[in-house]
């Protein structure tokens, strides 16, 4: 008797034990999504605001309004 409650108790542990794995690993990987998808959104940003949004990418025309005093 003594030796199956031992056996039970040791594979309680690897039970428990297998299951932190698994808990690790997931949180692991919606860590990394999460990483992942930041880093995508900002570099998408950065090339969204690097393209020109008028005038096909000429030069920019400024004009000036003068007052005479």
């Amino acid at each position: 008797m003594k030796l199956s409650h031992e056996a039970d108790a040791v594979q309680g542990d690897a039970g428990e034990g297998r299951m932190a794995r698994k808990a690790a690993a997931r949180a692991w990987g919606r860590r990394f999504l999460w990483h992942l998808c930041l880093y995508v959104g900002v570099i998408l940003v950065f090339v969204l605001q690097a393209q020109p949004t008028t005038g096909g990418g000429g030069p920019i025309k400024v004009e000036f309004q003068y007052q005479q005093f």
